[in-house]
């Protein structure tokens, strides 16, 4: 009778783990369906992005108050970088081209060299990518300006213009972080512009942050 007992003890106490599983799995899958789709992807809010007037690639004023209303993505290059910049520049080309046909989606470049990178220098560079100059925009401006921008305003990591014992330019450390901000101004993803899965990410956010 024991042994009978033990039995039944033992199938009850199975069939209640089943149960408790099948129920969390349902909670964990309506959970997960209530979600938006911006919080599966962790686009939650990151602070505001800053306001700014830089000059453009034509030699004209930029002022931030052109993205108002607009999905836009920044990232921070310059033209004499010979390692992640045209990686990250050829990643902003495509993700252009995939997106040339929605008028609310923006992209800025930002030189980290604002010493060398003049609106002429900037223009060659992204005739070299063939940036729609109607959605690509490629900025420079006064050093310190552009440095507290990018530091500051961005959070993004970027160090003065580093020459060696010649004068001569050999790198300038900077992010290779590529961010996104929404409509409302509120920068909402930051992705790393040398991985090509983050690129992925990327582009289904925007598409998510364009339809809110």
């Amino acid at each position: 009778m024991e042994d009978l007992s033990l039995e039944k003890s033992l199938k009850l106490g199975l069939a209640l783990m089943v149960l408790a599983t099948l129920a969390l799995g349902a909670w964990i899958a309506c959970t997960w369906r209530s979600q938006s789709e911006a919080e599966k992807l962790g686009l939650v809010s990151m602070g505001r992005a800053p306001e700014f007037t830089l000059v453009d690639q034509d030699g004209r004023p930029f002022d931030s108050d052109a993205l108002k209303g607009k999905v836009w993505a920044v990232s921070f290059i310059y033209t004499r970088c010979a390692t992640s910049c045209p990686l990250i520049t050829d990643q902003m080309a495509q993700l252009g081209k995939r997106w040339a046909k929605e008028p609310d989606f923006r992209m800025l470049s930002i030189t980290v060299d604002p010493m060398h990178d003049s609106p002429k220098v900037l223009l060659d560079y992204a005739k070299g990518f063939q940036a729609d100059p109607k959605a690509w925009t490629f900025l420079t401006g006064p050093p310190d300006q552009v440095y507290t921008l990018i530091e500051k305003g961005f959070l993004a990591s970027v160090e003065r213009l580093s020459v060696d014992e010649k004068g001569v330019q050999v790198d300038i450390p900077h992010s290779t972080n590529v961010e996104i901000v929404d409509r409302q101004g509120e920068i909402r993803g930051v992705f790393e512009g040398v991985l090509e899965p983050d690129w992925t990410r990327m582009d289904k956010a925007i598409g998510v942050l364009l339809k809110e």
